[in-house]
């Protein structure tokens, strides 16, 4: 099977492909505590999962990025989804926490090397209004991800525990990694034979960032993915432990606030197909955000609100993402068409450590001052985003 650019099967392997972090992170939040049990750790230990997970994610997009422009984005796709599933059973096997992590790095870097290739796919093959339909129909079919990962998370967990839940993820990507073999046709067609000479890397990389706006979209993610995983990461600490959920209505209340992102990225689709500007967009996702975590801040500093009003404010940053994340993408890799595996890769790997940095300040700060550190960590990512935007602007008012 070998669609056409245009088919909607392209549409649901890059989106699947793009949602191989969310589901391997959201799985196995549920399972934080049996993992602890099991290898005799206390649980905020096992938030280093998450960490070196987004570390392995982020480094990886810098190799696998310059590697796609000289040899095409397919191979990379069947070694990052190869290498997530044998790291996914690897964890699953894992008997100690070094051991965990080290492995979850490796996960890490197989999601990382298949997520990039689909940002550098769709800017192969797309651009302008064009390339935001795409990216947010893509956004759609990922925000599913989150939607149902914890609660499968919950189901596997209860029904054959923690190793399960890894074992479910390693078929995800064997599972990926057929469809990619039999069902995905080379986009990169216009190869750089030099990209991985060392002159020509770092020319490239040079290029991207001292260009006058790219870094700063790209940052503009960062913060704005931060903002999200402050909570993704801080989740269960907060509603299992301070709320004192269980974890069939964990799984139910993080569907809630992830289908804000489905939300936000149909309404960007939308909004892209009937003309109005990506700016137009971004500019309100960024103001959505700002108000939504600033809320929470507010909220927060006057005790434990009930979460009949912090709920709201949690989806209304969710849809915001799927605003901004589209536009702000976009825009980051328009002007690098031969090298968007490089300028995938970095715009990427920020994005993932900004949101590596957000999520580990968010439950060290809970652990210290309570859920007022959940809001602060989310209002100074929104507003650094906002401010970004407003430098933008000064650069190049046009943008």
């Amino acid at each position: 099977m070998t669609p056409v650019r245009h088919a909607p099967y392209l549409t649901l392997l890059l989106g699947a492909l793009a949602a191989l972090p969310p589901l391997a992170i959201d799985m196995g939040l549920p399972a934080h505590g049996a993992i602890a049990v099991a290898l005799g750790v206390a649980e905020p230990r096992i938030g280093l999962t998450l960490s070196l997970f987004m570390v392995g994610f982020a480094c990886a997009q810098l190799v696998a990025g310059p590697i796609s422009d000289r040899f095409g984005r397919r191979p990379m796709l069947l070694a990052g989804t190869a290498l997530f599933a044998l790291a996914g059973l690897g964890c699953a096997f894992a008997a100690s926490l070094p051991g965990l992590l080290a492995l979850r790095a490796v996960q890490g870097a197989g999601a990382g090397a298949a997520v990039v290739m689909v940002f550098a796919s769709v800017r192969d093959l797309f651009e302008g209004a064009e390339a935001r339909m795409r990216l947010s129909s893509v956004a759609m079919v990922l925000s599913i991800a989150p939607v149902v990962a914890p609660a499968i998370g919950a189901q596997v967990l209860a029904g054959f525990g923690w190793r399960a839940v890894f074992g479910v993820l390693a078929l995800a990507g064997g599972g990926l990694c057929l469809g990619v073999g039999l069902g995905f046709r080379e986009s990169h067609t216009r190869r750089d034979p030099t990209a991985l000479e060392p002159a020509r890397l770092k020319a490239n990389h040079l290029l991207w960032l001292r260009h006058r706006t790219s870094p700063l979209f790209a940052l503009i993610n960062a913060f704005c993915f931060g903002g999200l995983f402050a909570w993704v990461a801080a989740s269960p600490l907060v509603l299992m432990g301070i709320y004192g959920v269980s974890g069939t209505v964990y799984g139910a209340l993080f569907a809630i606030t992830a289908l804000g992102i489905m939300a936000g990225s149909a309404t960007n689709r939308m909004l892209a197909k009937r003309g109005v500007p990506g700016a137009v967009a971004l500019r309100a996702g960024l103001f959505l955000s700002a108000t939504a975590c600033c809320g929470v801040l507010v909220l927060t500093l006057f005790g434990q609100p009930p979460l009949a009003l912090l709920m709201p404010l949690l989806v209304a940053n969710c849809c915001s993402l799927g605003l901004v994340s589209s536009n702000a993408t976009a825009a980051a890799l328009q002007p690098f068409g031969a090298m968007a595996g490089v300028a995938a890769a970095l715009g990427g790997s920020i994005q993932m450590l900004g949101g590596a940095v957000a999520g580990g300040m968010s439950t060290a700060l809970i652990g210290i001052v309570g859920l007022p550190g959940l809001g602060a960590m989310m209002a100074a990512a929104s507003l650094t985003a906002l401010g970004l935007r407003a430098l933008i602007l000064r650069r190049s008012p046009a943008v």
